[in-house]
């Protein structure tokens, strides 16, 4: 007869080799859920008005917002200087600006 407590174990086993088989293969600073989404707002909100006051087209800014955040998850998840942090965002994102207003003249220039 199967028990309600070997039950359990037999389910937080298998519960324990599921997140082992999925655990990152480099192991890094954890940060909880909320943590993440506190500082992940901060900063989005940062960079978006920073680029936004730069980029009209609202999907572009969008893209542009996106990719330096995915970009630079790794200040996202292991904290440190805001100041430090904030710089390294803000040059992704004059970069990405400077490569879309770029690409948006060579494709206008094209006959």
């Amino acid at each position: 007869m199967v028990t309600e407590q070997n039950r359990r174990a037999r389910y937080s086993s298998e519960l324990d080799s599921t997140r082992a088989a999925r655990a990152p293969l480099v192991e890094g600073p954890s940060i909880s859920r909320a943590a993440f989404s506190l500082v992940f707002g901060h900063f989005f909100n940062r960079v978006y008005s920073y680029v936004s006051r730069r980029i009209e087209d609202r999907a572009t800014c969008e893209r542009v917002v996106r990719e330096v955040l995915v970009m630079n998850l790794d200040l996202l998840v292991e904290g440190g200087d805001e100041r430090q942090a904030a710089g390294r965002l803000m040059a992704s994102s004059d970069r990405l600006i400077q490569q879309e207003t770029a690409g948006r003249h060579t494709a206008l220039e094209l006959p």
